[in-house]
């Protein structure tokens, strides 16, 4: 995870110098755009958050998780943003119930971790926005979502909140 991490940090910095070449050589291929969601999918899925924390916080293997997550999803953000190709790529790929899963595991992390409590928050307010943006690309990406059973995700989500 850590080689895709720096991966990501280094697309996410270069991206808003080079989203048309990237658009055109990377994001215009839906097994790139499939790749960041299987890693929200696996991170999501994954106990980094969820489980209880040892004397001196996380094990290295769960922040490497969480990190990874973090920047996925920040890149996700960057991307949903301007491109509404990949938007539709990531809503029909399941990509907002994997944005939900890693903002429930950000959302547990930042009740049971609370000296890291404001890093995961921004995770999860990253993936909410992702997600947001996904819904908003049009009626057709809205009743997936809905039919998809994204809603029952939300509601899932919410509940850490309050």
């Amino acid at each position: 995870p850590e080689s895709q991490t720096q991966g990501l940090a280094l697309l996410r910095r270069v991206y808003p110098h080079t989203s048309a070449m990237l658009g055109r050589h990377l994001l215009s291929d839906p097994a790139s755009i499939s790749a960041l969601v299987q890693i929200l999918q696996e991170a999501g899925a994954s106990p980094w958050a969820a489980s209880e924390p040892q004397e001196g916080g996380q094990t290295s293997a769960e922040h490497g998780a969480a990190a990874l997550s973090a920047e996925c999803v920040q890149f996700l953000r960057l991307v949903t943003r301007e491109d509404g190709d990949v938007r539709m790529i990531v809503t029909f790929q399941d990509g907002a119930e994997a944005l939900l899963a890693i903002a429930a595991q950000a959302l547990s992390a930042a009740n049971s971790l609370p000296g890291s409590a404001e890093a995961f928050w921004c995770i999860a307010e990253d993936a909410c926005i992702c997600v947001r943006q996904l819904a908003g690309q049009g009626i057709v990406a809205q009743k997936y979502m809905r039919e998809s059973g994204h809603v029952v995700a939300v509601t899932r989500t919410l509940r850490f909140v309050l």
